[in-house]
């Protein structure tokens, strides 16, 4: 007994410590989702804020460098419109000059075209050469003479060819060069051609800047100690990637950069970039080393400087509020299950007696006697409620035996009903010679409201197929009246329309339901392939000619029958073309859903009927067999929602 309340207990102190669980885990979830957002806006607001920072440190020194280029370049044209040319040592001075004040500018210089600054030579490069490691400067003249030792022509230097052909001030592509103090630097130019009083490119000033004082610069402006930035030009050439072997070298879109990042192939390229505010973009990056959040900023010359925090980064303060919630969680969540495990195991006593006398009274023993409880609140309901099952119980299992003998006897009644409507709905018939006949029907319940006849006498074919409204036994009681109405009018020679009208008022005079029965009646000498149909709101009939042609018969549609008593039906008669199949049908058929409640439909009942000609071997008991497969297999499974009924008559 003490083991049970014991188990008892523990249940239910684990199901209430379970529950405040549940409450701590969406609490967390909460914190997490909301926490996410604000530490991710939070990381992308200080990054952007440095990324700005760092851009707009990085353009002062550009734009100091395109001034100073500015500068020389209208000097130079001045002193051409004046047409009095200064000599090399008035230039060098006023080039030094330049240099003077300047950081990380390595050189300045003015470099002619042929014959431009002096008609006897056709090389004319004045330079003045600084270095950032000794700040001393270096004089150069490049003539005729000089290019012969040195082997350097200026003229076929990118930076130079850049210039002439952009005819603009232009940023030409990082390079390693040597200056003159045997330094290898990595540099970029910053070109501009000189133009005559005429606009005519006269030769091109260069100013170069070293880029070797980026890597610590851009190293000192990281967000996170495991952050990058990374500069690169228009064309994606690295710039400066400080973190790299070769920080100097390489393509944002090569296989060396993606692979040093765990990138993808294009990654960055392929990315989702949003803009985040004005000049910045931000994208959230898949690689190798994790996910990371990436914010891209161009620079006003088309440089562009991209940040790449990993996420460990952007959200670790908030993994550590995180841990401290869920430690502070578990703590707490022990000490509820112990202290409840004490409240529970007191207050369950009277329920492990109440369940020894349920499990008593479950077995039959219903004299029992409930055990008697002194407290006023749910327990006490629980003592009153064993004492109402004891006395009620009994009465339910006579109930329940009651219930189910007449569900029983009701069932085999439907059994009998069902077995009588399918043996008054033929399979097969007795039909004249050259034609044939087939049907079937399958309702959608044990008895269903289709019906269809055939009744043969010498060359003379009758035929009914109909679709009572509704389902159900109410329906398979006026689908027997309506088969019976058909044949006891046939004996008669009635015609269509006659026989129609017999229906239409017996089913009014018959139905306190106010159903109604579309119906398609129809008379054929198969002899002469004259027909006389009658259609009374009942699907068209198809018409299939001996080449496969396969088309709906066009004939006058009346009301359904049950709808107006005394109303007069009208009949079309047609000639059939000997070799023809008529395919009739019920709504069931085109009206099958699939689960997603897609209809068979018309059309696809016309384009299955076209490969059925009577030209074929195919026999009217397999079209119809073919065409309940066509429609189990569209439905897919689906269940039936209406009665499916199919005749095949071949002239």
């Amino acid at each position: 007994m003490k083991s049970r309340k014991g188990r008892f207990a523990v249940r239910l102190s684990l199901k209430s410590t379970l529950l405040t669980s549940l409450i701590f885990i969406i609490a967390i979830a909460v914190i997490t989702y909301k926490g996410a957002d604000i530490s991710l806006k939070s990381s992308l607001d200080y990054s952007t804020t440095i990324l700005k920072k760092s851009i707009s440190k990085l353009e002062n020194s550009i734009k100091s460098t395109e001034l100073i280029g500015h500068s020389i370049t209208s000097t130079v044209e001045t002193i051409d419109r004046l047409n009095t040319p200064i000599d090399t040592s008035s230039y060098f001075s006023f080039l030094t000059e330049k240099l003077k004040g300047t950081s990380n500018i390595l050189g300045v210089g003015v470099f002619y075209l042929p014959y431009e600054y002096d008609k006897n030579e056709e090389h004319a490069g004045i330079y003045v050469n600084s270095t950032i490691f000794t700040g001393k400067t270096e004089n150069e003249w490049d003539d005729n003479k000089k290019l012969e030792s040195d082997n350097w022509d200026y003229f076929d230097a990118e930076w130079f060819k850049l210039a002439i052909e952009n005819k603009t001030a232009s940023w030409a592509k990082p390079i390693y060069e040597y200056t003159f103090f045997k330094d290898s630097v990595f540099l970029t130019a910053y070109v501009e051609p000189v133009k005559d009083k005429n606009g005519k490119i006269i030769g091109v000033t260069d100013v170069d800047l070293s880029l070797e004082w980026l890597q610590k610069e851009l190293i000192d402006m990281k967000p996170y100690p495991e952050s990058n930035i990374i500069l690169i030009d228009k064309s994606g050439n690295i710039i400066c990637n400080p973190l790299s072997d070769h920080p100097y070298e390489g393509n944002i879109g090569s296989d060396k950069f993606h692979e040093e990042n765990g990138l993808n192939k294009e990654e960055l390229d392929s990315s989702d970039w949003k803009v985040r505010e004005e000049g910045i973009k931000v994208a959230k990056v898949n690689s190798a080393k994790g996910r990371m959040y990436c914010l891209r900023g161009e620079m006003y010359n088309g440089w562009q400087m991209i940040i790449m925090n990993r996420e460990r980064d952007t959200f670790a303060n908030l993994n550590n509020i995180c841990l401290m919630v869920i430690i502070i969680a578990i703590l707490g969540l022990a000490f509820l299950f112990f202290a409840n495990r004490i409240v529970v195991f007191k207050a369950s006593k009277p329920l492990v007696d109440f369940a020894d006398a349920a499990k008593l009274i479950a077995r039959g023993n219903f004299d029992v006697p409930i055990p008697e409880v002194k407290t006023d609140d749910e327990i006490s309901d629980l003592s009153m409620a064993l004492n109402f099952m004891q006395t009620s119980i009994t009465d339910y299992i006579d109930r329940l035996t009651n219930a189910t003998s007449e569900k029983e006897r009701m069932a085999g009644e439907l059994n009998v009903a069902k077995t009588i409507q399918m043996q008054m709905l033929q399979k097969f018939f007795d039909s004249p010679d050259g034609c044939g006949i087939y049907a079937s029907s399958i309702p959608s319940r044990q008895v269903g409201g289709d019906l269809y006849d055939i009744y043969v006498n010498g060359d003379d074919l009758y035929y009914i197929i109909a679709d009572v409204s509704g389902k159900g036994v109410p329906a398979a009681l006026l689908m027997s009246i309506s088969i019976s109405a058909f044949r006891a009018s046939i004996r008669y020679h009635h015609s269509m329309s006659e026989i129609a009208n017999i229906i239409n008022n017996v089913f009014c005079g018959s139905n306190e339901d106010n159903m109604f029965i579309t119906v398609n009646l129809g008379h054929i000498n198969v002899k002469t392939g004259e027909a006389e149909i009658c259609n009374c709101g009942h699907n068209p009939i198809i018409i299939i000619s001996p080449t496969g042609d396969a088309n709906y018969l066009k004939i006058d549609n009346n009301i359904a029958c049950g709808v107006l008593p005394d109303f007069k039906y009208k009949s079309n008669t047609i000639n059939i073309e000997h070799g023809s199949r008529l395919l009739l049908y019920t709504d069931g058929v085109t009206e099958a859903e699939t689960k997603s409640h897609d209809q068979y439909g018309e059309d696809r009942l016309i384009d299955f009927a076209r490969i059925y000609s009577t030209g074929m071997v195919n026999s009217d008991e397999v079209v119809i067999k073919d065409l309940i497969a066509s429609v189990n297999k569209f439905v897919d499974g689906a269940e039936q929602s209406d009665d499916i009924t199919m005749m095949s008559i071949t002239i």
